[in-house]
């Protein structure tokens, strides 16, 4: 139906031609005849087929690992979570502790600039009897341990 190697022009359902042979108009021809094909009678439904055991099998895997990799991800998220708590809580204990040793400074400024050393050595040596120590009164020992040390006999 179509023109092959021809130079032809279609306008309005008319056909011209630029050659020696004319052909008959597209609209004279007589239709191309189609295969015509038999009548199918409606498709049956088919029995249930088991699908094969690799299948099954391929299928099962593929179930077994999308659950184990929900779960994973189930406790990634869990834990992450956790330590998102575990760092608050740390981050609170260090502003207690900050609060605490700054106080802790401020008390022991105050009991130190409260203590005059001058009195005390005059308490001690009028009141109590305090004298410095003699020549020969000082023992000098070492000790190889950094603990304490008992005293046995004089």
């Amino acid at each position: 139906m179509a023109n092959q190697g021809r130079n032809t022009k279609t306008e309005y359902r008319a056909e011209y031609q630029y050659e020696s042979a004319v052909r008959k108009p597209a609209y004279e021809r007589e239709p191309e005849r189609r295969q015509q094909r038999a009548p199918q009678a409606a498709p049956r439904r088919k029995a249930f087929v088991l699908p094969p055991l690799g299948n099954i099998v391929t299928f099962a895997i593929m179930v077994v690992s999308i659950v184990f990799f929900a779960r994973v991800m189930i406790n990634y998220v869990e834990m992450q979570g956790r330590l998102s708590n575990e760092i608050n809580t740390v981050a609170a204990m260090r502003s207690d502790l900050n609060s605490l040793r700054s106080e802790n400074d401020a008390n022991y400024n105050r009991i130190v600039s409260g203590i005059d050393l001058s009195r005390i050595e005059d308490i001690a040596k009028n009141e109590l009897g305090m004298t410095y120590a003699q020549e020969g009164q000082v023992i000098l020992y070492s000790s190889e341990s950094n603990d304490y040390m008992r005293k046995i006999g004089n």
